[in-house]
């Protein structure tokens, strides 16, 4: 598991970006677009997400995500 906080993560300006520019109730669309990409840092951003974003449903999503992109890696 990676332990980086949002604010220190090297991309963290990126990732906000895209989080903020998703319309709400859509994160759950972006995040299993994101699993299903071959991006190498995908599930760590998903993981990130899921262990620090403050909206419980959307830290969920990003979770469940990252457990589909963990299982079709694996």
């Amino acid at each position: 598991m990676v332990s980086w906080s949002l604010d220190a993560c090297r991309a963290c300006g990126a990732v906000r970006a895209i989080v903020v520019a998703v319309p709400a109730g859509r994160e759950q669309m972006l995040f299993e677009g994101m699993a299903r990409g071959a991006h190498p840092d995908t599930l760590d951003v998903l993981n990130h997400l899921g262990d620090h974003h403050p909206d419980k449903q959307i830290a969920k999503a990003a979770r469940t995500a990252a457990h589909k992109a963990s299982s079709r890696q694996g």
